[in-house]
């Protein structure tokens, strides 16, 4: 039986966003713009950076040094989806003097993403997640 984090990793496909922490700690948040049977492609929101992953969550070494590795799959909930790839279309299109400009929206975005993925970790084993008690439905605040 595969882990349960090999099986979300299998279910990561194109359009997804998903967290990844680089060697140095540092999170990325990464829109999945490619994904097969073997690899996931993904592009660093912010700086649109590239990084490729095996199925397995781990990536290849990466432009600049160093690896990554994807540590959350959770979906966001759609208004953050929507503004994430609205940012992500801003950084790849962005053109001076005020196409780099952040709204509101979008620091608070970049601000929460981490806590929010980290509190739905990728868990390694067979066995499955306990909901605790009280848990409610996924928000990004």
């Amino acid at each position: 039986m595969k882990s349960s984090r090999l099986r979300k990793l299998r279910h990561v496909e194109r359009g997804d966003v998903i967290l990844g922490v680089d060697g140095g700690g540092r999170d990325k948040l990464l829109l999945v713009y490619k994904a097969t049977k073997s690899r996931i492609f993904t592009r660093h929101v912010t700086s649109q950076k590239k990084v490729e992953f095996g199925r397995d969550g781990h990536s290849k070494k990466i432009r600049g040094g160093g690896r990554c590795s994807i540590v959350s799959t959770r979906p966001l909930p759609p208004t953050e989806y929507g503004i994430v790839l609205g940012l992500d279309r801003k950084m790849r299109l962005g053109q001076f003097p005020d196409g780099f400009m952040l709204t509101n929206d979008e620091v608070r975005v970049i601000l929460k993403n981490c806590a929010y993925f980290m509190a739905r970790p990728l868990i390694d084993g067979d066995e499955p997640m306990k909901i605790p008690d009280g848990a409610r439905a996924a928000a990004f605040d």
